[in-house]
């Protein structure tokens, strides 16, 4: 089977084509990037501490052409690579170090932290790449591992092998070849998220040219790289996509006309944002896709654009259809898949894109997969994904929110996202979390919200939320958030909210 690096070869190798990497400040054309990929190689060996296993690159460099050149250059070497941020603290930093134990890390040069198996990005551009040789990876080696939050407060380190990652470019080759033709996309996330390997996978895909935003955060810098680089593919959180597209709303002459696929994952997002995106850009095509990243990005998709009423119709947003590599079970609290009945329960995934594991974690490995209930004999194992999902009527699987999020209040089960769901439709309502708080041992639920413009009426939010939800799921509380806070992921910073109980 074709791997990542070859499907980097076979671009680099068409006569009048080749990959090509832009920042805010540069870009980098087939044969710079082949002498910048060679000199990275060139170090990478001689960091190796062992010729019989793969070695483990660190990258800690902004966002730029080199952070992206410093990962196909792994695969290169037959190494994998852990992505960091350079904006993590340092404890964050060396907890992840500590974990993974990289042979070699690469940094830039006025980087503040003292780390062990450092290189400068100096010394990888003044580095004479002589004596360079390439290694081939099997398809059970690690391409990456990529660092989540975990329950006890250290990151985990899930590892992705050549074998999960190949069959996600694969996967995206066919379910996105109406797009073949596509030019130009923007990696507008968080480097260390999985979004970025979906867009670096539809790069691989079909070749198209890779525009790293310089910083996703400042909304008008993202814009700008949009508008005159001529973007025409966009993946991100939904939080980001957002904020784009309401920034394109308020601002005169504002154009993202030249976007055609929007792809959208990560987290949920509101009826509200998909209609404005179809008002903004009619003829863009726009995607929900779903997956947690221990299944290698995403393993549902569905195009939204083409079904605006019928998601209007069912009030919320569907993950759509898993992919045709991809098996699920919807297992429900007696253990049975419960999916070709329309009942609701544990989402399950199984398939080639499964992760190897948490990295030096064996317990939490186990634990995050279940018996394939279905099929006992075979002795097959599934990824549990802790979401609560149901198979309804039109033929596509949607989300309810979180199984361990789910809380008893007052003798009820609720799931403060259900409860989210209902506010973010609310009129004026641009951002809105629901979450369950310890209030003299009995929980209650507080809700944050913050309005479209300036303070909101949480009167007519009480009002609107008395409609459609019953007592027992109206919270207890309504604070008015004036920003909504957000993590590196692009998703809400809810230990931050809990900041405002404080107040």
């Amino acid at each position: 089977m074709k791997l990542a690096i070859d499907y980097f070869n076979e671009i680099q190798s068409e006569q009048n084509f080749g990959f090509s990497i832009s920042d805010g400040a540069q870009t980098i054309q087939k044969e710079e990037l082949n002498k910048l990929i060679d000199q990275y190689v060139s170090i990478i060996h001689s960091k190796r501490q062992n010729d019989q296993v793969q070695c483990g690159v660190a990258i800690c460099l902004r966002r730029s052409i080199y952070y992206i050149a410093a990962m196909i250059a792994s695969w290169k070497a037959g190494a994998y690579f852990i992505p960091l941020n350079i904006r993590w603290p340092e404890e964050k930093i060396n907890d992840v170090l500590a974990s993974c134990k990289p042979d070699v890390i690469f940094i830039e040069d006025d980087f503040e932290y003292d780390l062990e198996n450092s290189v400068s990005i100096s010394d990888v551009l003044n580095k004479q790449s002589t004596d360079v040789f390439y290694l081939d990876n099997k398809p059970s080696d690690l391409a990456y591992i990529i660092y989540t939050s975990g329950s006890t407060g250290k990151p985990k380190g899930v590892m992705i092998n050549h074998l999960a990652y190949a069959s996600y470019i694969d996967w995206t080759k066919r379910y996105f070849s109406r797009y073949a033709n596509n030019k130009k996309l923007v990696i507008s996330a968080e480097l260390t998220f999985d979004i970025t390997m979906g867009d670096l996978a539809f790069a691989l895909a079909f070749g198209t040219e890779v525009h790293v935003a310089p910083d996703p955060r400042n909304i008008v810098s993202l814009y700008k790289m949009i508008k005159e680089r001529n973007i025409d593919t966009f993946y991100s959180v939904p939080t980001t996509i957002n904020a784009i597209y309401r920034f394109a709303e308020r601002k005169k002459g504002a154009d993202l006309s030249t976007i055609k696929l929007v792809l959208s994952g990560g987290d949920v997002f509101s009826i509200d944002l998909v209609k404005t995106i179809k008002n903004v850009t009619p003829d863009v095509h726009f995607y929900n896709v779903y997956g947690p990243t221990e299944m290698t990005i995403n393993c549902f998709a569905a195009r939204l654009d083409n079904q605006i009423e019928n998601i209007s119709n069912k009030g919320r947003i569907p993950i759509g259809n898993n992919f045709d590599i991809i098996d699920y079970a919807i297992i429900n609290e007696e253990g049975v898949d419960v999916a070709r009945r329309g009942d609701k329960g544990k989402l399950c995934v199984l398939g080639p894109q499964t992760m190897l594991g948490y990295l030096n974690d064996l317990e939490t490995t186990r634990k995050s997969f279940v018996p394939d209930i279905r099929y006992p004999e075979f002795n097959r194992y599934m990824y549990n994904t802790n979401d609560i999902a149901m198979l309804d009527d039109d033929g596509q699987v949607y989300l309810f929110g979180r199984a361990d999020h789910l809380v008893k209040i007052k003798g009820y089960r609720i799931h403060p996202d259900e409860v989210t769901r209902v506010v973010r439709e609310i009129k004026n309502v641009y951002e809105a979390t629901t979450i369950a708080v310890d209030i003299d041992k009995q929980l209650e639920l507080y809700l944050f919200v913050q309005g479209k413009t300036g303070s909101i009426d949480i009167e007519n939010i009480q009002e609107q939320m008395k409609t459609r939800l019953p007592d027992y799921m109206i919270p207890s509380k309504i604070i008015n958030v004036q920003k909504m806070p957000y993590n590196d992921a692009g998703k809400i910073d809810k230990i931050k909210l809990r900041e405002y109980l404080d107040e």
